[in-house]
């Protein structure tokens, strides 16, 4: 699997986009393979820097791989939170300020979750 999701990146960065979407594209690899293919996003971006539009269920590899996580609800889904990350590259995933970060999202995440039902 993780082969394949190299190939469609690296097929959609080949046109040098300047926006790129990307739905939850490692959510099916395991977690070695997840994580290896998070490196390898970076080392791209770094050097094609498109903008990339990124949905993901895992608050862990949005804080590791954004710059502004926007959080949304659930039903109905609304956008209830920007959070500019601000966290210094290049990053890694075991850093304190990014289990600090994604803890403080998911305490939020699930007051709101409470407050809506």
């Amino acid at each position: 699997m993780g082969c394949s999701q190299r190939v469609a990146i690296a097929r959609a960065l080949a046109i040098e986009p300047d926006i790129l979407l990307m739905d939850e594209p490692f959510s099916h690899l395991d977690a070695i393979t997840a994580r290896k293919m998070r490196f390898d996003l970076v080392a791209i971006l770094e050097r094609a820097k498109p903008t990339i539009l990124f949905v993901t269920h895992d608050l862990s590899e949005a804080v590791f791989l954004s710059d502004h996580i926007y959080m949304m609800s659930t039903k109905p889904a609304r956008i209830f939170r920007h959070v500019p990350v601000g966290i210094p590259r290049p990053r890694q995933p075991e850093d304190a300020m990014i289990f600090d970060l994604e803890k403080a999202l998911v305490r939020e995440f699930f007051s709101v979750v409470a407050e809506t039902g």
